[in-house]
């Protein structure tokens, strides 16, 4: 199974909320109304999750640097 990077994931995520946000205008208006508040809030959540993890894995990689196991020598 090919792994899934975190880029990946943000871009399906995105695309799953705007569907349902179509999909809730199609059906009708009180779905509309039900559902839209919650993709209006999930949106800026999962920008936040997103930009969080690329934080914690660039701290994690700094934390680990170790410069002797650099390939390219000037």
């Amino acid at each position: 199974m090919k792994a899934l990077k975190k880029g990946t994931v943000f871009l399906v995520g995105i695309g799953v909320l705007c569907g349902m946000y179509a999909g809730a205008a199609l059906v009708g208006e009180a779905a509309f109304a039900a559902i839209a508040p919650t993709i209006v809030v999930a949106v800026p959540m999962l920008v936040v999750a997103f930009s969080g993890a690329n934080v914690a894995d660039n701290w994690q990689r700094a934390l680990h640097y170790r410069p002797e196991l650099d390939t390219a020598k000037p």
